[in-house]
């Protein structure tokens, strides 16, 4: 086994998911022109998007477990190249649920498939495969900073279609790119489906550390989907600076995630973790009480640091500490984690809608001083791990 081309693969995957994550946004001005979209049709596109990301955190643990990466790597990648295909030649609402439910399973097969590859990959410990993990995040910003570009330099009179059937029918090289090459063997004899998620549910660390990215995910997920809509209603900043704010976060979010790389070998992750709680809140409390365009630019920036260092910090010890169970255990973690997501964003909608969109700063400070909380447990029980 080559391990530099099996890291390509999962580069690639989650340059792929980064993609898949920012394609309904992107597309969504250009589907809602044409095809004179609704407020309700656009929800519903909205909608089927996570449930096939959902699904697809469910399906690859056991898989990856049982029957290793190659195969789960080029279907996961064909799906995707379909959902994005269906897209450039969708000329009704019905075809687009389904491109936009592929784009997701494909997405949440490919999230979760490459990060449990590049744990399994990484033997040594848990700092190791945090720095490996981040890296494999920084793949997923160039992925989602990736479409808008490229949507954004389209000429006028260049049909936006075009793209994506240029996207769907790109992602075909990489499906066979999974397919030639070697991977770690799989870890279990036989298909256990979801009985050991009965042995992982007793693990208090997993459940700890799922019970964080619960939160975690969910504001990584409301910085994206509500910050740009805070802006505009509460600040008065114009459309572009408030879009361009979503850019920054993704950008610092990034880059933060390439740096930590080389933090994680100097420092210990539960003070990067600590020093993240303190940037996360001292953006949010910017978000809410400065009203200018560098305060706003500067808020977002704040959280994309402070966001960056969960995820690949958090997988790496799941990673570690369930080394004959990863992909599972990333599956368990994962779907707890993207349940977080939705619920956190279904609780700003119905707050919003009853009180204000200046709530939103709250709930998302909040959400931090709960992340923060989850951490304690998590903190003592690594520790009993590591006595």
């Amino acid at each position: 086994m080559n391990k530099t081309l099996v890291f390509s693969a999962a580069y690639l995957g989650m340059l792929i998911f980064g993609i898949c994550m920012i394609s309904l946004g992107s597309v969504m001005p250009f589907l809602s022109e044409e095809l004179q979209l609704n407020e309700l049709a656009k929800g519903s596109l909205a909608s089927v998007l996570p449930v096939g990301i959902l699904l697809g955190s469910l399906i690859f643990g056991p898989v990856v477990d049982r029957y290793s990466y190659r195969l789960l790597l080029a279907v996961s990648a064909l799906i995707t190249a379909l959902g994005i295909i269906i897209i450039g030649f969708s000329l009704t609402l019905i075809w687009l649920q389904i491109s936009f439910f592929l784009i997701g399973l494909g997405g949440g097969l490919l999230n979760g498939a490459t990060s449990a590859l590049v744990s399994d990959l990484s033997t040594e410990g848990s700092g190791q495969k945090g720095a490996n993990l981040s890296l494999l995040g920084a793949f997923f910003g160039i992925g989602a900073l990736g479409v808008p570009a490229l949507l954004g330099l389209m000429p006028e009179n260049y049909n936006y279609r075009n793209i994506m059937l240029g996207i769907g029918f790109g992602i075909l090289v990489p499906a066979i790119f999974f397919l030639s090459i070697r991977y770690p063997s799989a870890k279990q004899s036989s298909f256990k489906g979801f009985s050991t998620w009965k042995i992982l549910a007793t693990k208090k660390l997993l459940i700890s550390i799922a019970l964080v990215l619960f939160f975690q995910s969910g504001m990584e997920s409301m910085v994206n989907n509500w910050t740009s809509t805070y802006f505009i209603e509460n600040t008065g900043l114009e459309t572009q600076p408030a879009l361009f704010s979503l850019t920054l976060f993704i950008l610092s979010f990034t880059l933060t995630r390439l740096l930590l790389r080389i933090l994680l070998r100097k420092m210990a992750p539960f003070t990067i973790l600590s020093v993240s709680v303190l940037l996360s809140v001292l953006g949010g409390l910017i978000l809410k009480f400065n009203d200018g365009i560098a305060g706003a630019f500067l808020s977002v920036i704040l959280i994309g640091i402070g966001l960056a260092a969960a995820f690949p910090i958090l997988l790496g010890i799941v990673g570690d500490a369930f080394k004959e169970w990863s992909g599972t255990a990333f599956s368990m973690v994962l779907t707890i984690a993207l349940i977080g997501n939705t619920l956190l964003n279904y609780l700003i909608g119905w707050v919003t809608e009853v009180t204000s969109m200046s709530s939103y700063p709250f709930i998302f400070l909040a959400s931090v001083l709960c992340f923060g909380i989850m951490l304690i447990p998590v903190y003592n029980t690594f520790k009993s791990y590591h006595k």
